[in-house]
């Protein structure tokens, strides 16, 4: 039906370019999730002000949490920490948010809930309120990859 009320012929233009804009983001977040989960990356976003902490399904399957999950609190991810390498985390971390760092990446040994210990790359990204260098930080973004077979190749080969 052909509509000659000019509002209505907008509207209807809106609604089919915010429903493409639907259809373009479910693809590009099938492809991200398909991508992540086939190459084993876990995400995790830890707000600040909260000191909460979002941990992918996949992170939290890495850490020993595949049929359970784990407390949001960044807590519970400090506990998995290894105590060779807690205070490191640590200060890496806390060095990055004080230094208006805009990132920083960190290997550290981190305890499953199974009591396995697994080695990880942690690559990160901060968020600050302003959009200057500087500005307070308030999240943390990355990734989290266990590299732990990596580096036992990589001591086979040496």
């Amino acid at each position: 039906m052909v509509s000659f009320n000019p509002h209505e012929t907008a509207l209807r233009q809106r609604i089919a370019h915010l429903e493409a804009q639907v259809t373009t983001l479910q693809q590009e977040e099938q492809r991200t999730t398909i991508a992540l989960a086939h190459s084993n990356v876990g995400v995790f976003d830890w707000q600040l002000d909260i000191r909460q902490i979002y941990l992918s399904p996949i992170l939290q399957a890495m850490l020993g949490y595949a049929n359970e999950p784990m407390p949001d609190h960044i807590d519970s991810w400090l506990s998995h920490l290894h105590a060779e390498n807690r205070y490191r985390a640590e200060k890496d971390v806390r060095d990055a948010l004080v230094y208006g760092k805009k990132s920083f990446e960190g290997v550290y040994i981190m305890n499953r809930k199974d009591g396995a210990t697994r080695l990880f790359l942690f690559r990160a990204v901060i968020m600050r309120r302003e959009r200057v260098d500087g500005g307070d930080p308030i999240r943390v973004l990355g990734t989290a990859v266990d590299v732990t077979d990596v580096a036992t190749i990589s001591k086979d080969l040496t």
